[in-house]
């Protein structure tokens, strides 16, 4: 699996002539380019999250990776556990909560890559229903005041953990030198 996206991860630096100088290089030499390493991205919530679920596999992801070649930032979904959640006895809140807690969890995860809202270019949003997609947009005005990202809107059976309405993925664009 490692030798998979050692080798994936080099096709795609190839293609983005981002390795160091660009060009064609030997795929050997790409995976070890530092140039061309994925980072991942954490917050400080997400890491508490880890040490209260320590020992169960219930995070197997991390919140972000900011892709070298192209510098985008793919984002997780992100589920807007309000801030006193209690597993024991889950109330996610209303969808708006859930949505507003969303872009906040979003903004800590962009500032923790040097980014911003306005570096969003796609939105990836999961409902449990689809009559709840006019109070997301109504969140999402406020989030993005001078433009919308991309967005995709699906409706899903449930989510993981039960009980919540909404989930939220990005992808986030670095500007290029000298633009904001």
């Amino acid at each position: 699996m490692l030798k998979t996206y050692q080798t994936l991860s080099a096709l795609l630096c190839l293609a983005t002539a981002a390795c160091s100088g660009g060009g064609a290089q030997k795929v050997s030499d790409a995976v070890t380019d530092r140039a061309c390493a994925n980072q991942v991205i954490s917050t400080p919530e997400f890491e508490a999250l880890k040490q209260q679920y320590k020992g169960l596999k219930v995070l197997p992801f991390v919140p972000a990776i900011r892709q070298s070649g192209n510098q985008l930032v793919f984002i997780s979904g992100i589920i807007g556990f309000p801030d006193d959640y209690d597993p024991t006895h889950p109330n996610p809140g209303t969808i708006t909560q859930q949505t507003e807690q969303i872009f906040k969890v979003l903004d800590r995860t962009l500032a923790a890559s040097g980014l911003k809202m306005s570096n969003v270019v796609s939105i990836h949003k999961f409902l449990v229903h689809m009559e709840d997609h006019e109070a997301v947009v109504a969140v999402m005005e406020k989030h993005f005041p001078d433009h919308f990202p991309t967005s995709t809107t699906v409706e899903v059976n449930r989510l993981v953990p039960p009980g919540f309405g909404i989930e939220i993925e990005a992808i986030a664009a670095v500007p290029p030198k000298g633009c904001k």
